[in-house]
């Protein structure tokens, strides 16, 4: 992440706004940005680990399906009539069991068998369509009560994340990115914009920018900066730090 930096590829830094913008630090995304020539934002919205028990209390719930509770009544039912019937008839047939009569009444009662079969393959697939609708419906009330209790505080961060990004960056603002490797930061210009187009799956929302080639290195960043806003615009003593940095390891002259 290292190496010296010629004098051409020198940026003067002086009168900008710097921003930081937390894009994936612990994945692969600020790598692409810098691949891709753009910037994005974390916006810190992870259903996955905000729903984290009411997932796990829904996925065993729905382990036992209501489906099979009611297949198994049904089938309670039948079985008992079944069982009732079958003994009323073979009780009327008493020795005529191997008779002509007694032929038909077993084929009656194996046909009322195949019936219910048919019925309970039928009742299984509307079952399964019914479980598969009501599993939807209750994951999406789970989603929309978790997130009416989200703290404001958070929702605020959320929000000033996205209105930061669309409506307050500038460009030709300076941007500092922490990257997957602890400690170092990816150093940029933004060069257009706010855009919606997919780069990626996972990136959607972005904005042109150009990105040095070196870095700066600094665990002590990373203690200054905030955990739960992810697009920022640093305060002067961290921005003063930041283009100290800059100046100690990349020797920028400051000057216009």
């Amino acid at each position: 992440m290292s190496g010296s930096l010629k004098r051409g590829n020198i940026v003067s830094i002086q009168g900008r706004t710097v921003w930081y913008m937390s894009v994936d630090p612990a994945g692969d995304k600020s790598k692409i940005c810098i691949d891709k020539k753009i910037v994005t934002f974390d916006i810190n919205i992870h259903l996955m680990e905000e729903l984290s028990g009411e997932l796990q209390e829904f996925s065993t719930s729905f382990r036992e399906h209501k489906k099979e509770e009611a297949l198994k009544e049904i089938y309670q039912e039948f079985d008992r009539d079944f069982r009732g019937e079958l003994g009323r008839e073979f009780k009327k047939l008493g020795k005529d069991m191997d008779s002509k009569e007694g032929f038909h009444k077993i084929v009656h009662l194996n046909k009322k068998v195949l019936d219910f079969t048919t019925r309970m393959k039928n009742l299984d697939n509307l079952m399964q369509d019914f479980d598969e609708f009501e599993r939807q419906e209750r994951f999406k009330k789970i989603i929309v009560d978790r997130l009416m209790t989200i703290e404001a505080s958070r929702l605020m961060n959320w929000y000033d994340d996205v209105m930061r990004f669309m409506n307050e960056v500038n460009i030709g603002d300076m941007i500092i990115m922490p990257m997957k490797e602890y400690g170092y930061f990816a150093v940029g210009k933004i060069k257009g914009e706010y855009e919606f187009r997919q780069v990626t799956p996972n990136i959607k929302h972005l904005r042109k920018a150009r990105w040095k080639k070196r870095m700066i290195f600094s665990e002590e960043l990373h203690s200054r900066l905030p955990m739960m806003q992810n697009v920022l615009k640093l305060d002067a003593d961290t921005e003063a730090f930041v283009l100290k940095l800059i100046h100690e390891q990349w020797f920028i002259d400051r000057k216009e």
